[in-house]
């Protein structure tokens, strides 16, 4: 059993040698590859017929540059990528908000359906008022507990 592991770990180490070494090599293409793309900008021309197809649009021309003489680089592209990343994860926790907040309109709609017509309104309000009270206690703890931690995007604090 013992020889079984160290193969995995020998062939493991092997091809974590050679990504590095790999990854090394590409540095100076990458850099190349990343001055061609922004090369090829679109031309103010092109950008005023407008981008139907998506095309011109959301290219290596539109991440920010720290440096205007060097052009894009690696650790450009790389900043922009976890500020999409920030960006993706808040939307969902947005969209996920949104649905949960139609989930309640369902539940108010289903216990309203279950009662006499004369408690339908007092059923809406109450389901409604529940929401409310747990949006004003997720504002009062749980944005702490969700955000809080030793970064300023922790997910409880992981």
């Amino acid at each position: 059993m013992k020889k079984f592991r160290n193969k995995y770990l020998i062939c493991a180490v092997m091809l974590l040698l050679s990504m590095g070494s790999a990854a090394s090599a590409q540095t100076g293409s990458a850099a190349a590859s990343l001055k061609a793309a922004a090369a090829a900008a679109p031309t103010p021309k092109q950008l005023s017929k407008g981008d139907p197809g998506g095309t011109i649009t959301g290219t290596i021309n539109d991440v920010p540059v720290s440096n205007a003489k060097a052009g894009v680089t690696v650790g450009d592209v790389a900043n922009q990528v976890g500020q999409n990343k920030i960006a993706i994860n808040f939307v969902w926790t947005l969209v996920a908000g949104f649905l949960v907040m139609f989930m309640q309109a369902g539940f108010a709609m289903v216990e309203a359906g279950l009662c006499r017509v004369k408690n339908a309104s007092h059923t809406y309000m109450m389901n409604f008022t529940v929401y409310a009270c747990g949006l004003f206690a997720y504002w009062i703890i749980g944005f702490a507990i969700q955000m809080g931690g030793p970064r300023a995007t922790a997910i409880l604090a992981a």
